[in-house]
This record gives C-alpha cells, structure tokens and sequence, in this order.
C-alpha cells in the first residue's frame, strides 16, 4: 500500500488533537492513535533504504533499548512496597486508579450505613473515577447510584429531589458550602492492604440540610472539580 493512501491517518490524528484542545480534553484521550502513528512510521522506515552507516548497526538492540526506556513509565511495574515509600516520585497514575475500588466501595458503603437519614443521603463524588468505581461496585452494597459534578459525568445522574443530605466522597467539599445548612467530616476512604490507590485516605463529607432544589444547585456544583 502507498504511502498516500494512508495519509488521512495522518490528518485524523491531527483533527483529533484539535478537537480536544478545543473542549479541554485530557491528554490521554488520544492515545488510541498512537498505535496507528507508530505503525506507520515503522512501514515508512522498513521500506525506506537507511544510511550507510545505520546499515551496520543491529536495529533490533535499539528496540529492546526503548521498550526498556518505556515500560518502567508505562506500566505499574514498580515494587508496591517502593512506591508507598516514595509517594511524591513519578509513578503511573492511571494504574493506581485500577488498586482498590472494591475495598474503597466497602469502606464508603460502611459509613453509608452509620448514617441516620440513609433514605435521604446521595453519594456524590469529587471526581468521575470515584463515581464510576462506586457505581461499579457499590451497588451491591446498598450504595444508591453515584453523582459525581467532575467534567461530562455531571450530565449523567443528578441527584433526585427527596434526598436532602449528601455523603460526599473527596478532598474539597467547598463547592458545597453555602448549599447545605451543616457540612462535617465523617472519616476516610480506608482500601486496606489495596494499596497504593487513588482511592485510599480520601475524605468522607456528610453535608445535611439542603437549602435550595437540585435543580438549581446541580448546575452550580457541575464542573466546580476538574
């Protein structure tokens, strides 16, 4: 196949990182382009008649090089023990996300039941990764469906108007403040040996008494966490 005809991959990837410049996307969302990007610079150069010094050196040492280079980045391949001792040093982020959602399911569904007014507590979440682990896992352990105001998964559940209270999950509560007659902390978010995770240590907020409909205070706490 000829170089041209592959060429609107090329303009794919390019009106991709357009489009989510332009609505504030995360950087990984154009990840899956990469795989396409890299196989077709390896074609391009397989084809392509290397210089004559690069003719004697072994390409296959360079790969493993930067597989090597990459992998340590990438990947959770770090000892579990090291990277709770150096919690402050470059680790891979996403991954801790995938480290304790079930425990910290079970530890937010234990302080669910300790509450006097559970028929008229929601769940919101500071973040989208907590409202979707929750959901995920919560369910079965009598945890009412997630909200979370963080970036589009504000569109997809608002919290129904019988509940006046909110058990909610996060580092900064501020958003609420004003909102509610009486806000407290209720303890953390506690995963157990599940760590490290993005989960562990979070703050647990009970914010009782809400003072206006949902329907107006929703637009206000939509986005307020990105």
């Amino acid at each position: 196949m000829r170089s041209r005809e592959l060429r609107f991959l090329g303009w794919t990837v390019v009106l991709l990182t357009v489009v989510f410049l332009v609505v504030n996307g995360r950087f990984y969302y154009l990840a899956g382009m990469y795989p396409v990007c890299f196989a077709m610079a390896a074609v391009a150069l397989e084809r392509g008649e290397p210089a004559r010094w690069w003719r004697w050196i072994a390409t296959w040492p360079c790969y493993a090089l930067s597989a090597l280079l990459v992998l340590p980045v990438a990947l959770p391949v770090w000892p579990r023990a090291w990277l709770i001792e150096h919690p402050s040093l470059p680790s891979p982020v996403l991954a801790f996300t995938e480290i304790g959602s079930p425990e910290a399911a079970l530890s937010v569904a234990g302080a669910f039941t300790q509450l006097s007014e559970r028929a008229r507590t929601a769940v919101v979440t500071e973040t989208y990764w907590q409202a979707s682990a929750l959901d995920r896992y919560g369910r079965d352990l009598g945890l009412p469906e997630p909200a979370s105001g963080n970036r589009g998964y504000a569109t997809l559940v608002v919290p129904s108007e019988e509940l006046t209270d909110v058990l909610f999950v996060g580092a900064d509560p501020g958003p609420l403040l004003g909102h509610f007659a009486g806000l407290r902390p209720i303890g953390k978010v506690d995963t157990g040996a599940a760590k490290p995770s993005y989960f562990d240590g979070v703050p647990l907020w009970l914010a009782s008494g809400r003072t206006e409909p949902w329907s107006t205070l929703w637009p206000k706490l939509a986005n307020t966490h990105t």
